[in-house]
């Protein structure tokens, strides 16, 4: 069930940055929003659901895995988001400066989503 609950939240908070996003595009038109925007949300989107589920399966496991598992992911999600930059910017650089903008805005949103449902699971989890 919880498993179900983020993903609703996931999509909510999605929607939202989705929402967002078009908003900027209808303001400002092919001025603030790179081109590739709609792909680094969907690298995010797929991106936190991998890592969650296995952050749970981890702590799901063993509790003691649990930390491991969460620094872990933090980890392969910094090495994987440079992996997208470097492949992306090896194979187009057209306007790279709001492509990087654009990236670490997306990559800090979805880094506080995570966050904040890590905070609220852990609460739960200890009262």
């Amino acid at each position: 069930m919880k498993n179900v609950s983020y993903f609703l939240q996931l999509t909510g908070f999605t929607a939202i940055i989705s929402l967002f996003i078009v908003l900027i595009e209808w303001q400002f038109p092919a001025r603030y929003v790179h081109d590739a925007v709609w792909s680094i949300l969907i690298f995010y989107i797929i991106l936190t659901l991998l890592l969650h589920f296995l952050t749970v399966n981890a702590a799901n496991k063993n509790n003691s895995t649990f930390m491991t598992a969460v620094f872990g992911s933090i980890g392969l999600k910094l090495l994987l988001s440079i992996a997208f930059i470097v492949f992306y910017l090896l194979n187009n650089r057209s306007n790279a400066l709001w492509f990087g903008i654009n990236f670490i805005v997306l990559y800090l949103f979805f880094t506080a989503f995570e966050i904040y449902s890590l905070l609220r699971n852990l609460r739960a989890l200890k009262k």
